[in-house]
């Protein structure tokens, strides 16, 4: 226990030191292409000392075997060997260029759907109403389906149906007037929550790079 505290207070006497060295970073493909890549443009500008490596994967990463620093994941149950930093949260709703707004999910079954791996498979999708928590299953089949959610998200700007999506990915879209949100009422819970975190190995092994990286990230996306 000592050693470790003595390691984890010289290496917060280096952070005032120019960063250096290499930073391997995993994200989901979403929020890395939406999110994360102008915050690692600043880092970059801040830091040129440290060469940036990313892996855009879905999978689980694990960050001592792959020598990963930082993974950014949606996650309930971070693995016990990692700190975990929430980052953002978020809600997934529906968006597509016209309107009109539904009162309820149910409006969904009468618009085409562009789904994540939906295949001609039916998906049972319960719905949750923000202001009484109530709840309903909708029965959804995909019009158009896909394993890349920003070509979903594309395909709904030009007018092919309604994605279902984390509101980050289409933020921009909303604010500039080329997506609507159907659903301004509802979201869809996920299995794994509503909050990015971001998870690194614990304070005495995980670098200077990977704390700052993670530090700018929560910072500029918080509280």
């Amino acid at each position: 226990m000592h050693e470790a505290a003595d390691a984890a207070r010289m290496v917060l006497r280096k952070e005032g030191d120019a960063l250096q060295g290499r930073l391997r970073i995993t994200t989901m493909r979403a929020f890395g292409h939406s999110v994360l890549v102008p915050l690692l443009a600043d880092f970059g500008h801040e830091h040129p000392g440290v060469a940036m490596e990313l892996l855009f994967t879905e999978r689980r990463v694990d960050l001592i075997r792959e020598g990963v620093d930082v993974a950014f994941r949606v996650t309930r149950k971070p693995h016990e060997d990692c700190v975990a930093q929430p980052v953002l949260r978020f809600r997934v709703g529906a968006y597509a260029a016209v309107g009109p707004v539904l009162p309820d999910p149910q409006g969904l079954q009468a618009r085409p759907m562009l789904m994540l791996e939906g295949g001609a498979q039916t998906w049972p999708l319960q719905w949750r109403r923000l202001q009484d928590d109530h709840r309903t299953l909708v029965e959804l089949s995909s019009h158009i389906s896909a394993d890349n959610l920003e070509v979903l998200v594309e395909l709904a700007r030009r007018g092919q149906g309604v994605v279902l999506a984390p509101d980050f990915c289409v933020r921009d879209d909303v604010a500039a007037g080329r997506l609507l949100n159907l659903l301004p009422d509802w979201e869809l819970p996920i299995a794994e929550g509503h909050c990015v975190q971001a998870l690194t190995l614990p304070v005495h092994t995980a670098g200077a790079n990977a704390r700052a990286l993670v530090r700018m990230v929560a910072q500029r996306l918080g509280p």
